[in-house]
């Protein structure tokens, strides 16, 4: 049995952040606006959205989003509770983000996907998260998954 805590999970995890990364690099670039920024994350959630509801349904990928809300909103306060409906999460995310300083924008809208994409892992694994991130965002070039640009 594999260890939880082993460098397949490190790397892994990596290849999560790039995925992130590149999802969000196009139209939420260092110097984008927050405005940009909340677009770009709520843009990257829609599109996961549109991917897992056609797996597990609607209402279970709404249930993932609040969830993801809920465990974000402890670092971020400012969030607001997340509700059942995608389009009224949708709406006041985007709300809340653009009227934050980019950085913290930023830093929230990567928390957040980071804690979906994180939850994912624990219900249907690491191979089939990262096939679903790279489904809805597309896939990172290959050197970015090598580490070889990453910025550290």
């Amino acid at each position: 049995m594999p260890n939880p805590n082993s460098q397949p999970s490190n790397a892994a995890s990596v290849m999560r952040e790039q995925i992130i990364d590149h999802a969000l690099a196009e139209t939420a670039g260092e110097l984008a606006t927050s405005n940009e920024i909340a677009k770009a994350i709520v843009d990257a959630l829609r599109l996961l959205h549109t991917e897992l509801a056609s797996l597990i349904g609607s209402q279970a990928t709404s249930a993932l989003y609040v969830r993801s809300m809920h465990l974000t909103r402890p670092s971020f306060q400012w969030l607001s509770q997340a509700t059942q409906a995608p389009d009224a999460l949708f709406s006041i995310l985007h709300g809340e983000l653009s009227s934050r300083e980019p950085t913290e924008a930023r830093q929230a809208g990567v928390a957040l996907l980071r804690t979906l994409a994180d939850l994912l892992v624990t219900l249907i694994g690491e191979q089939l998260t990262h096939r679903l991130l790279r489904s809805a965002w597309g896939r990172p070039a290959d050197d970015e998954l090598s580490g070889s640009k990453r910025d550290e």
